[in-house]
């Protein structure tokens, strides 16, 4: 799973496919996992951005486990950090592991903070990449957001227009917003997930404390999620922040040795 293509857009499509067939169906989940030892779980925003993970998973060393798993979204009920704290729950008894590593990319740090705070006694250790302590969107962005969440304003939202907001936010220099597009609007009933998978989890307080290991890890040119913000999650669990230079919202996958080197020497001295 090698992000050599030109654009890291397009590589992210291969990859995705590549980690589809890799994963394996057991007792009706979809999962993937490779080594053995002490497990970590990548936990994923949509099963269709699980690639973000594909240079930690390749730099996996010995005595450890991955894993990553397709998430359950709904797009006709809240399905939010309680419901997929849940999930994450049920995939651990599933694996029969008591306690693991937790490592969330963007809004998937939701999940991580929901699970420490209900069962902090299953986490080794927390890793939050490109994860604040609370979202700020642009004032206009924070209008519509805020107006999405609270009324029906999905239902006459065309998926586009849904998709056009998402790939803005996330969008950057190495995943431009319009190559973005395409993949994000392929999801389905985009409107739909913003409203009842994305939102609950983006206007989440990620401010959960813990005694356990925790890293913070930010891109310098991440122009939806503030470095201050990232700073101060580090901050109110206890955490250590790193600065990942040049990194963007997607810096697992677009800046892939700074974060696998950095990730996994935190695991290390975690575990």
């Amino acid at each position: 799973m090698k992000s050599s293509q030109p654009s890291l857009v397009a590589a992210a499509q291969q990859v995705q496919q590549q980690l589809n067939s890799a994963m394996t169906t057991s007792r009706g989940r979809r999962l993937f996992s490779r080594g053995e030892g002490q497990t970590v779980i990548l936990i994923p925003t949509f099963a269709e951005l699980g690639f973000v993970y594909a240079p930690l998973v390749d730099a996996v060393p010995d005595g450890w486990q991955v894993v990553l798993y397709t998430p359950a979204v709904s797009a006709h009920e809240v399905f939010g950090p309680p419901q997929r704290a849940e999930e994450l729950a049920q995939i651990l008894d599933h694996l029969g592991v008591d306690a693991a590593h937790l490592v969330g990319w963007s809004d998937a740090g939701a999940v991580v903070s929901e699970f420490t705070r209900r069962w902090p006694d299953r986490v080794r250790s927390r890793v939050y990449l490109g994860t604040p302590s609370t979202y700020v969107m642009p004032r206009g962005m924070r209008l519509i957001s805020a107006l999405y969440a609270r009324s029906a304003l999905y239902r006459v939202t065309p998926d586009a227009v849904a998709a056009l907001l998402v790939a803005l936010l996330m969008g950057g220099r190495a995943m431009p917003t319009h190559q973005l597009l395409p993949r994000i609007r392929a999801m389905g009933a985009v409107a739909r997930y913003l409203k009842f998978s994305i939102l609950p989890c983006l206007r989440y307080p990620n401010s959960v404390a813990g005694t356990c290991p925790t890293l913070v890890a930010g891109g310098e040119t991440d122009r939806f999620v503030r470095l201050e913000h990232m700073a101060q999650l580090a901050r109110a669990t206890g955490g250590r922040f790193v600065l990942i230079p040049g990194g963007d919202h997607f810096l697992p996958w677009t800046s892939p040795h700074h974060v696998t080197r950095v990730v996994w020497a935190f695991l290390d001295e975690a575990s």
